[in-house]
């Protein structure tokens, strides 16, 4: 009976290494596409209450490569709720219409933003990093 009791003790123990723990959300992320910087998501706030918002980047090429150009105001967020290591959202396009992303934590300081596929819109994934924690 003991030897079992170590055996599941021990093996609760090995499946838990595998797991890292709930990851604070908090902080400013960025993100690059194509080699250049292409979104800021910053977020605010204790991790039950977060809020925020997100800059966008014009990414331009002039025939020598994808280059960062002038960033939009920050477009606050909306809809934001966390379940885990993924944060829910949404933000005003330009012409009024709802854009909805996921960013998921993948391991501590990393993550991937995801703007959700919509009509004409193709789901674009983008890898991000912790800059400072809020």
């Amino acid at each position: 009976m003991k030897t079992t009791l170590y055996v599941c003790l021990l093996a609760v123990l090995v499946l838990a290494q595998g797991q890292h723990p709930h990851t604070p959300a908090a902080g400013s992320w960025e993100g690059d596409l194509e080699g250049v910087r292409a979104v800021t998501v910053n977020l605010r706030g204790p991790e039950q209450r977060l809020d925020g918002g997100v800059v966008f980047y014009i990414l331009k090429d002039e025939g020598s490569g994808f280059h960062t150009g002038a960033a939009s105001a920050e477009v606050p967020m909306e809809g934001l709720r966390r379940n885990g290591d993924v944060v829910r959202f949404w933000v005003r396009g330009s012409n009024g219409e709802p854009i909805s992303f996921e960013m998921r934590i993948t391991e501590p300081g990393h993550a991937r933003l995801t703007r959700l596929k919509s009509g004409a819109t193709p789901e674009l994934t983008v890898a991000l990093w912790r800059q400072t924690e809020n």
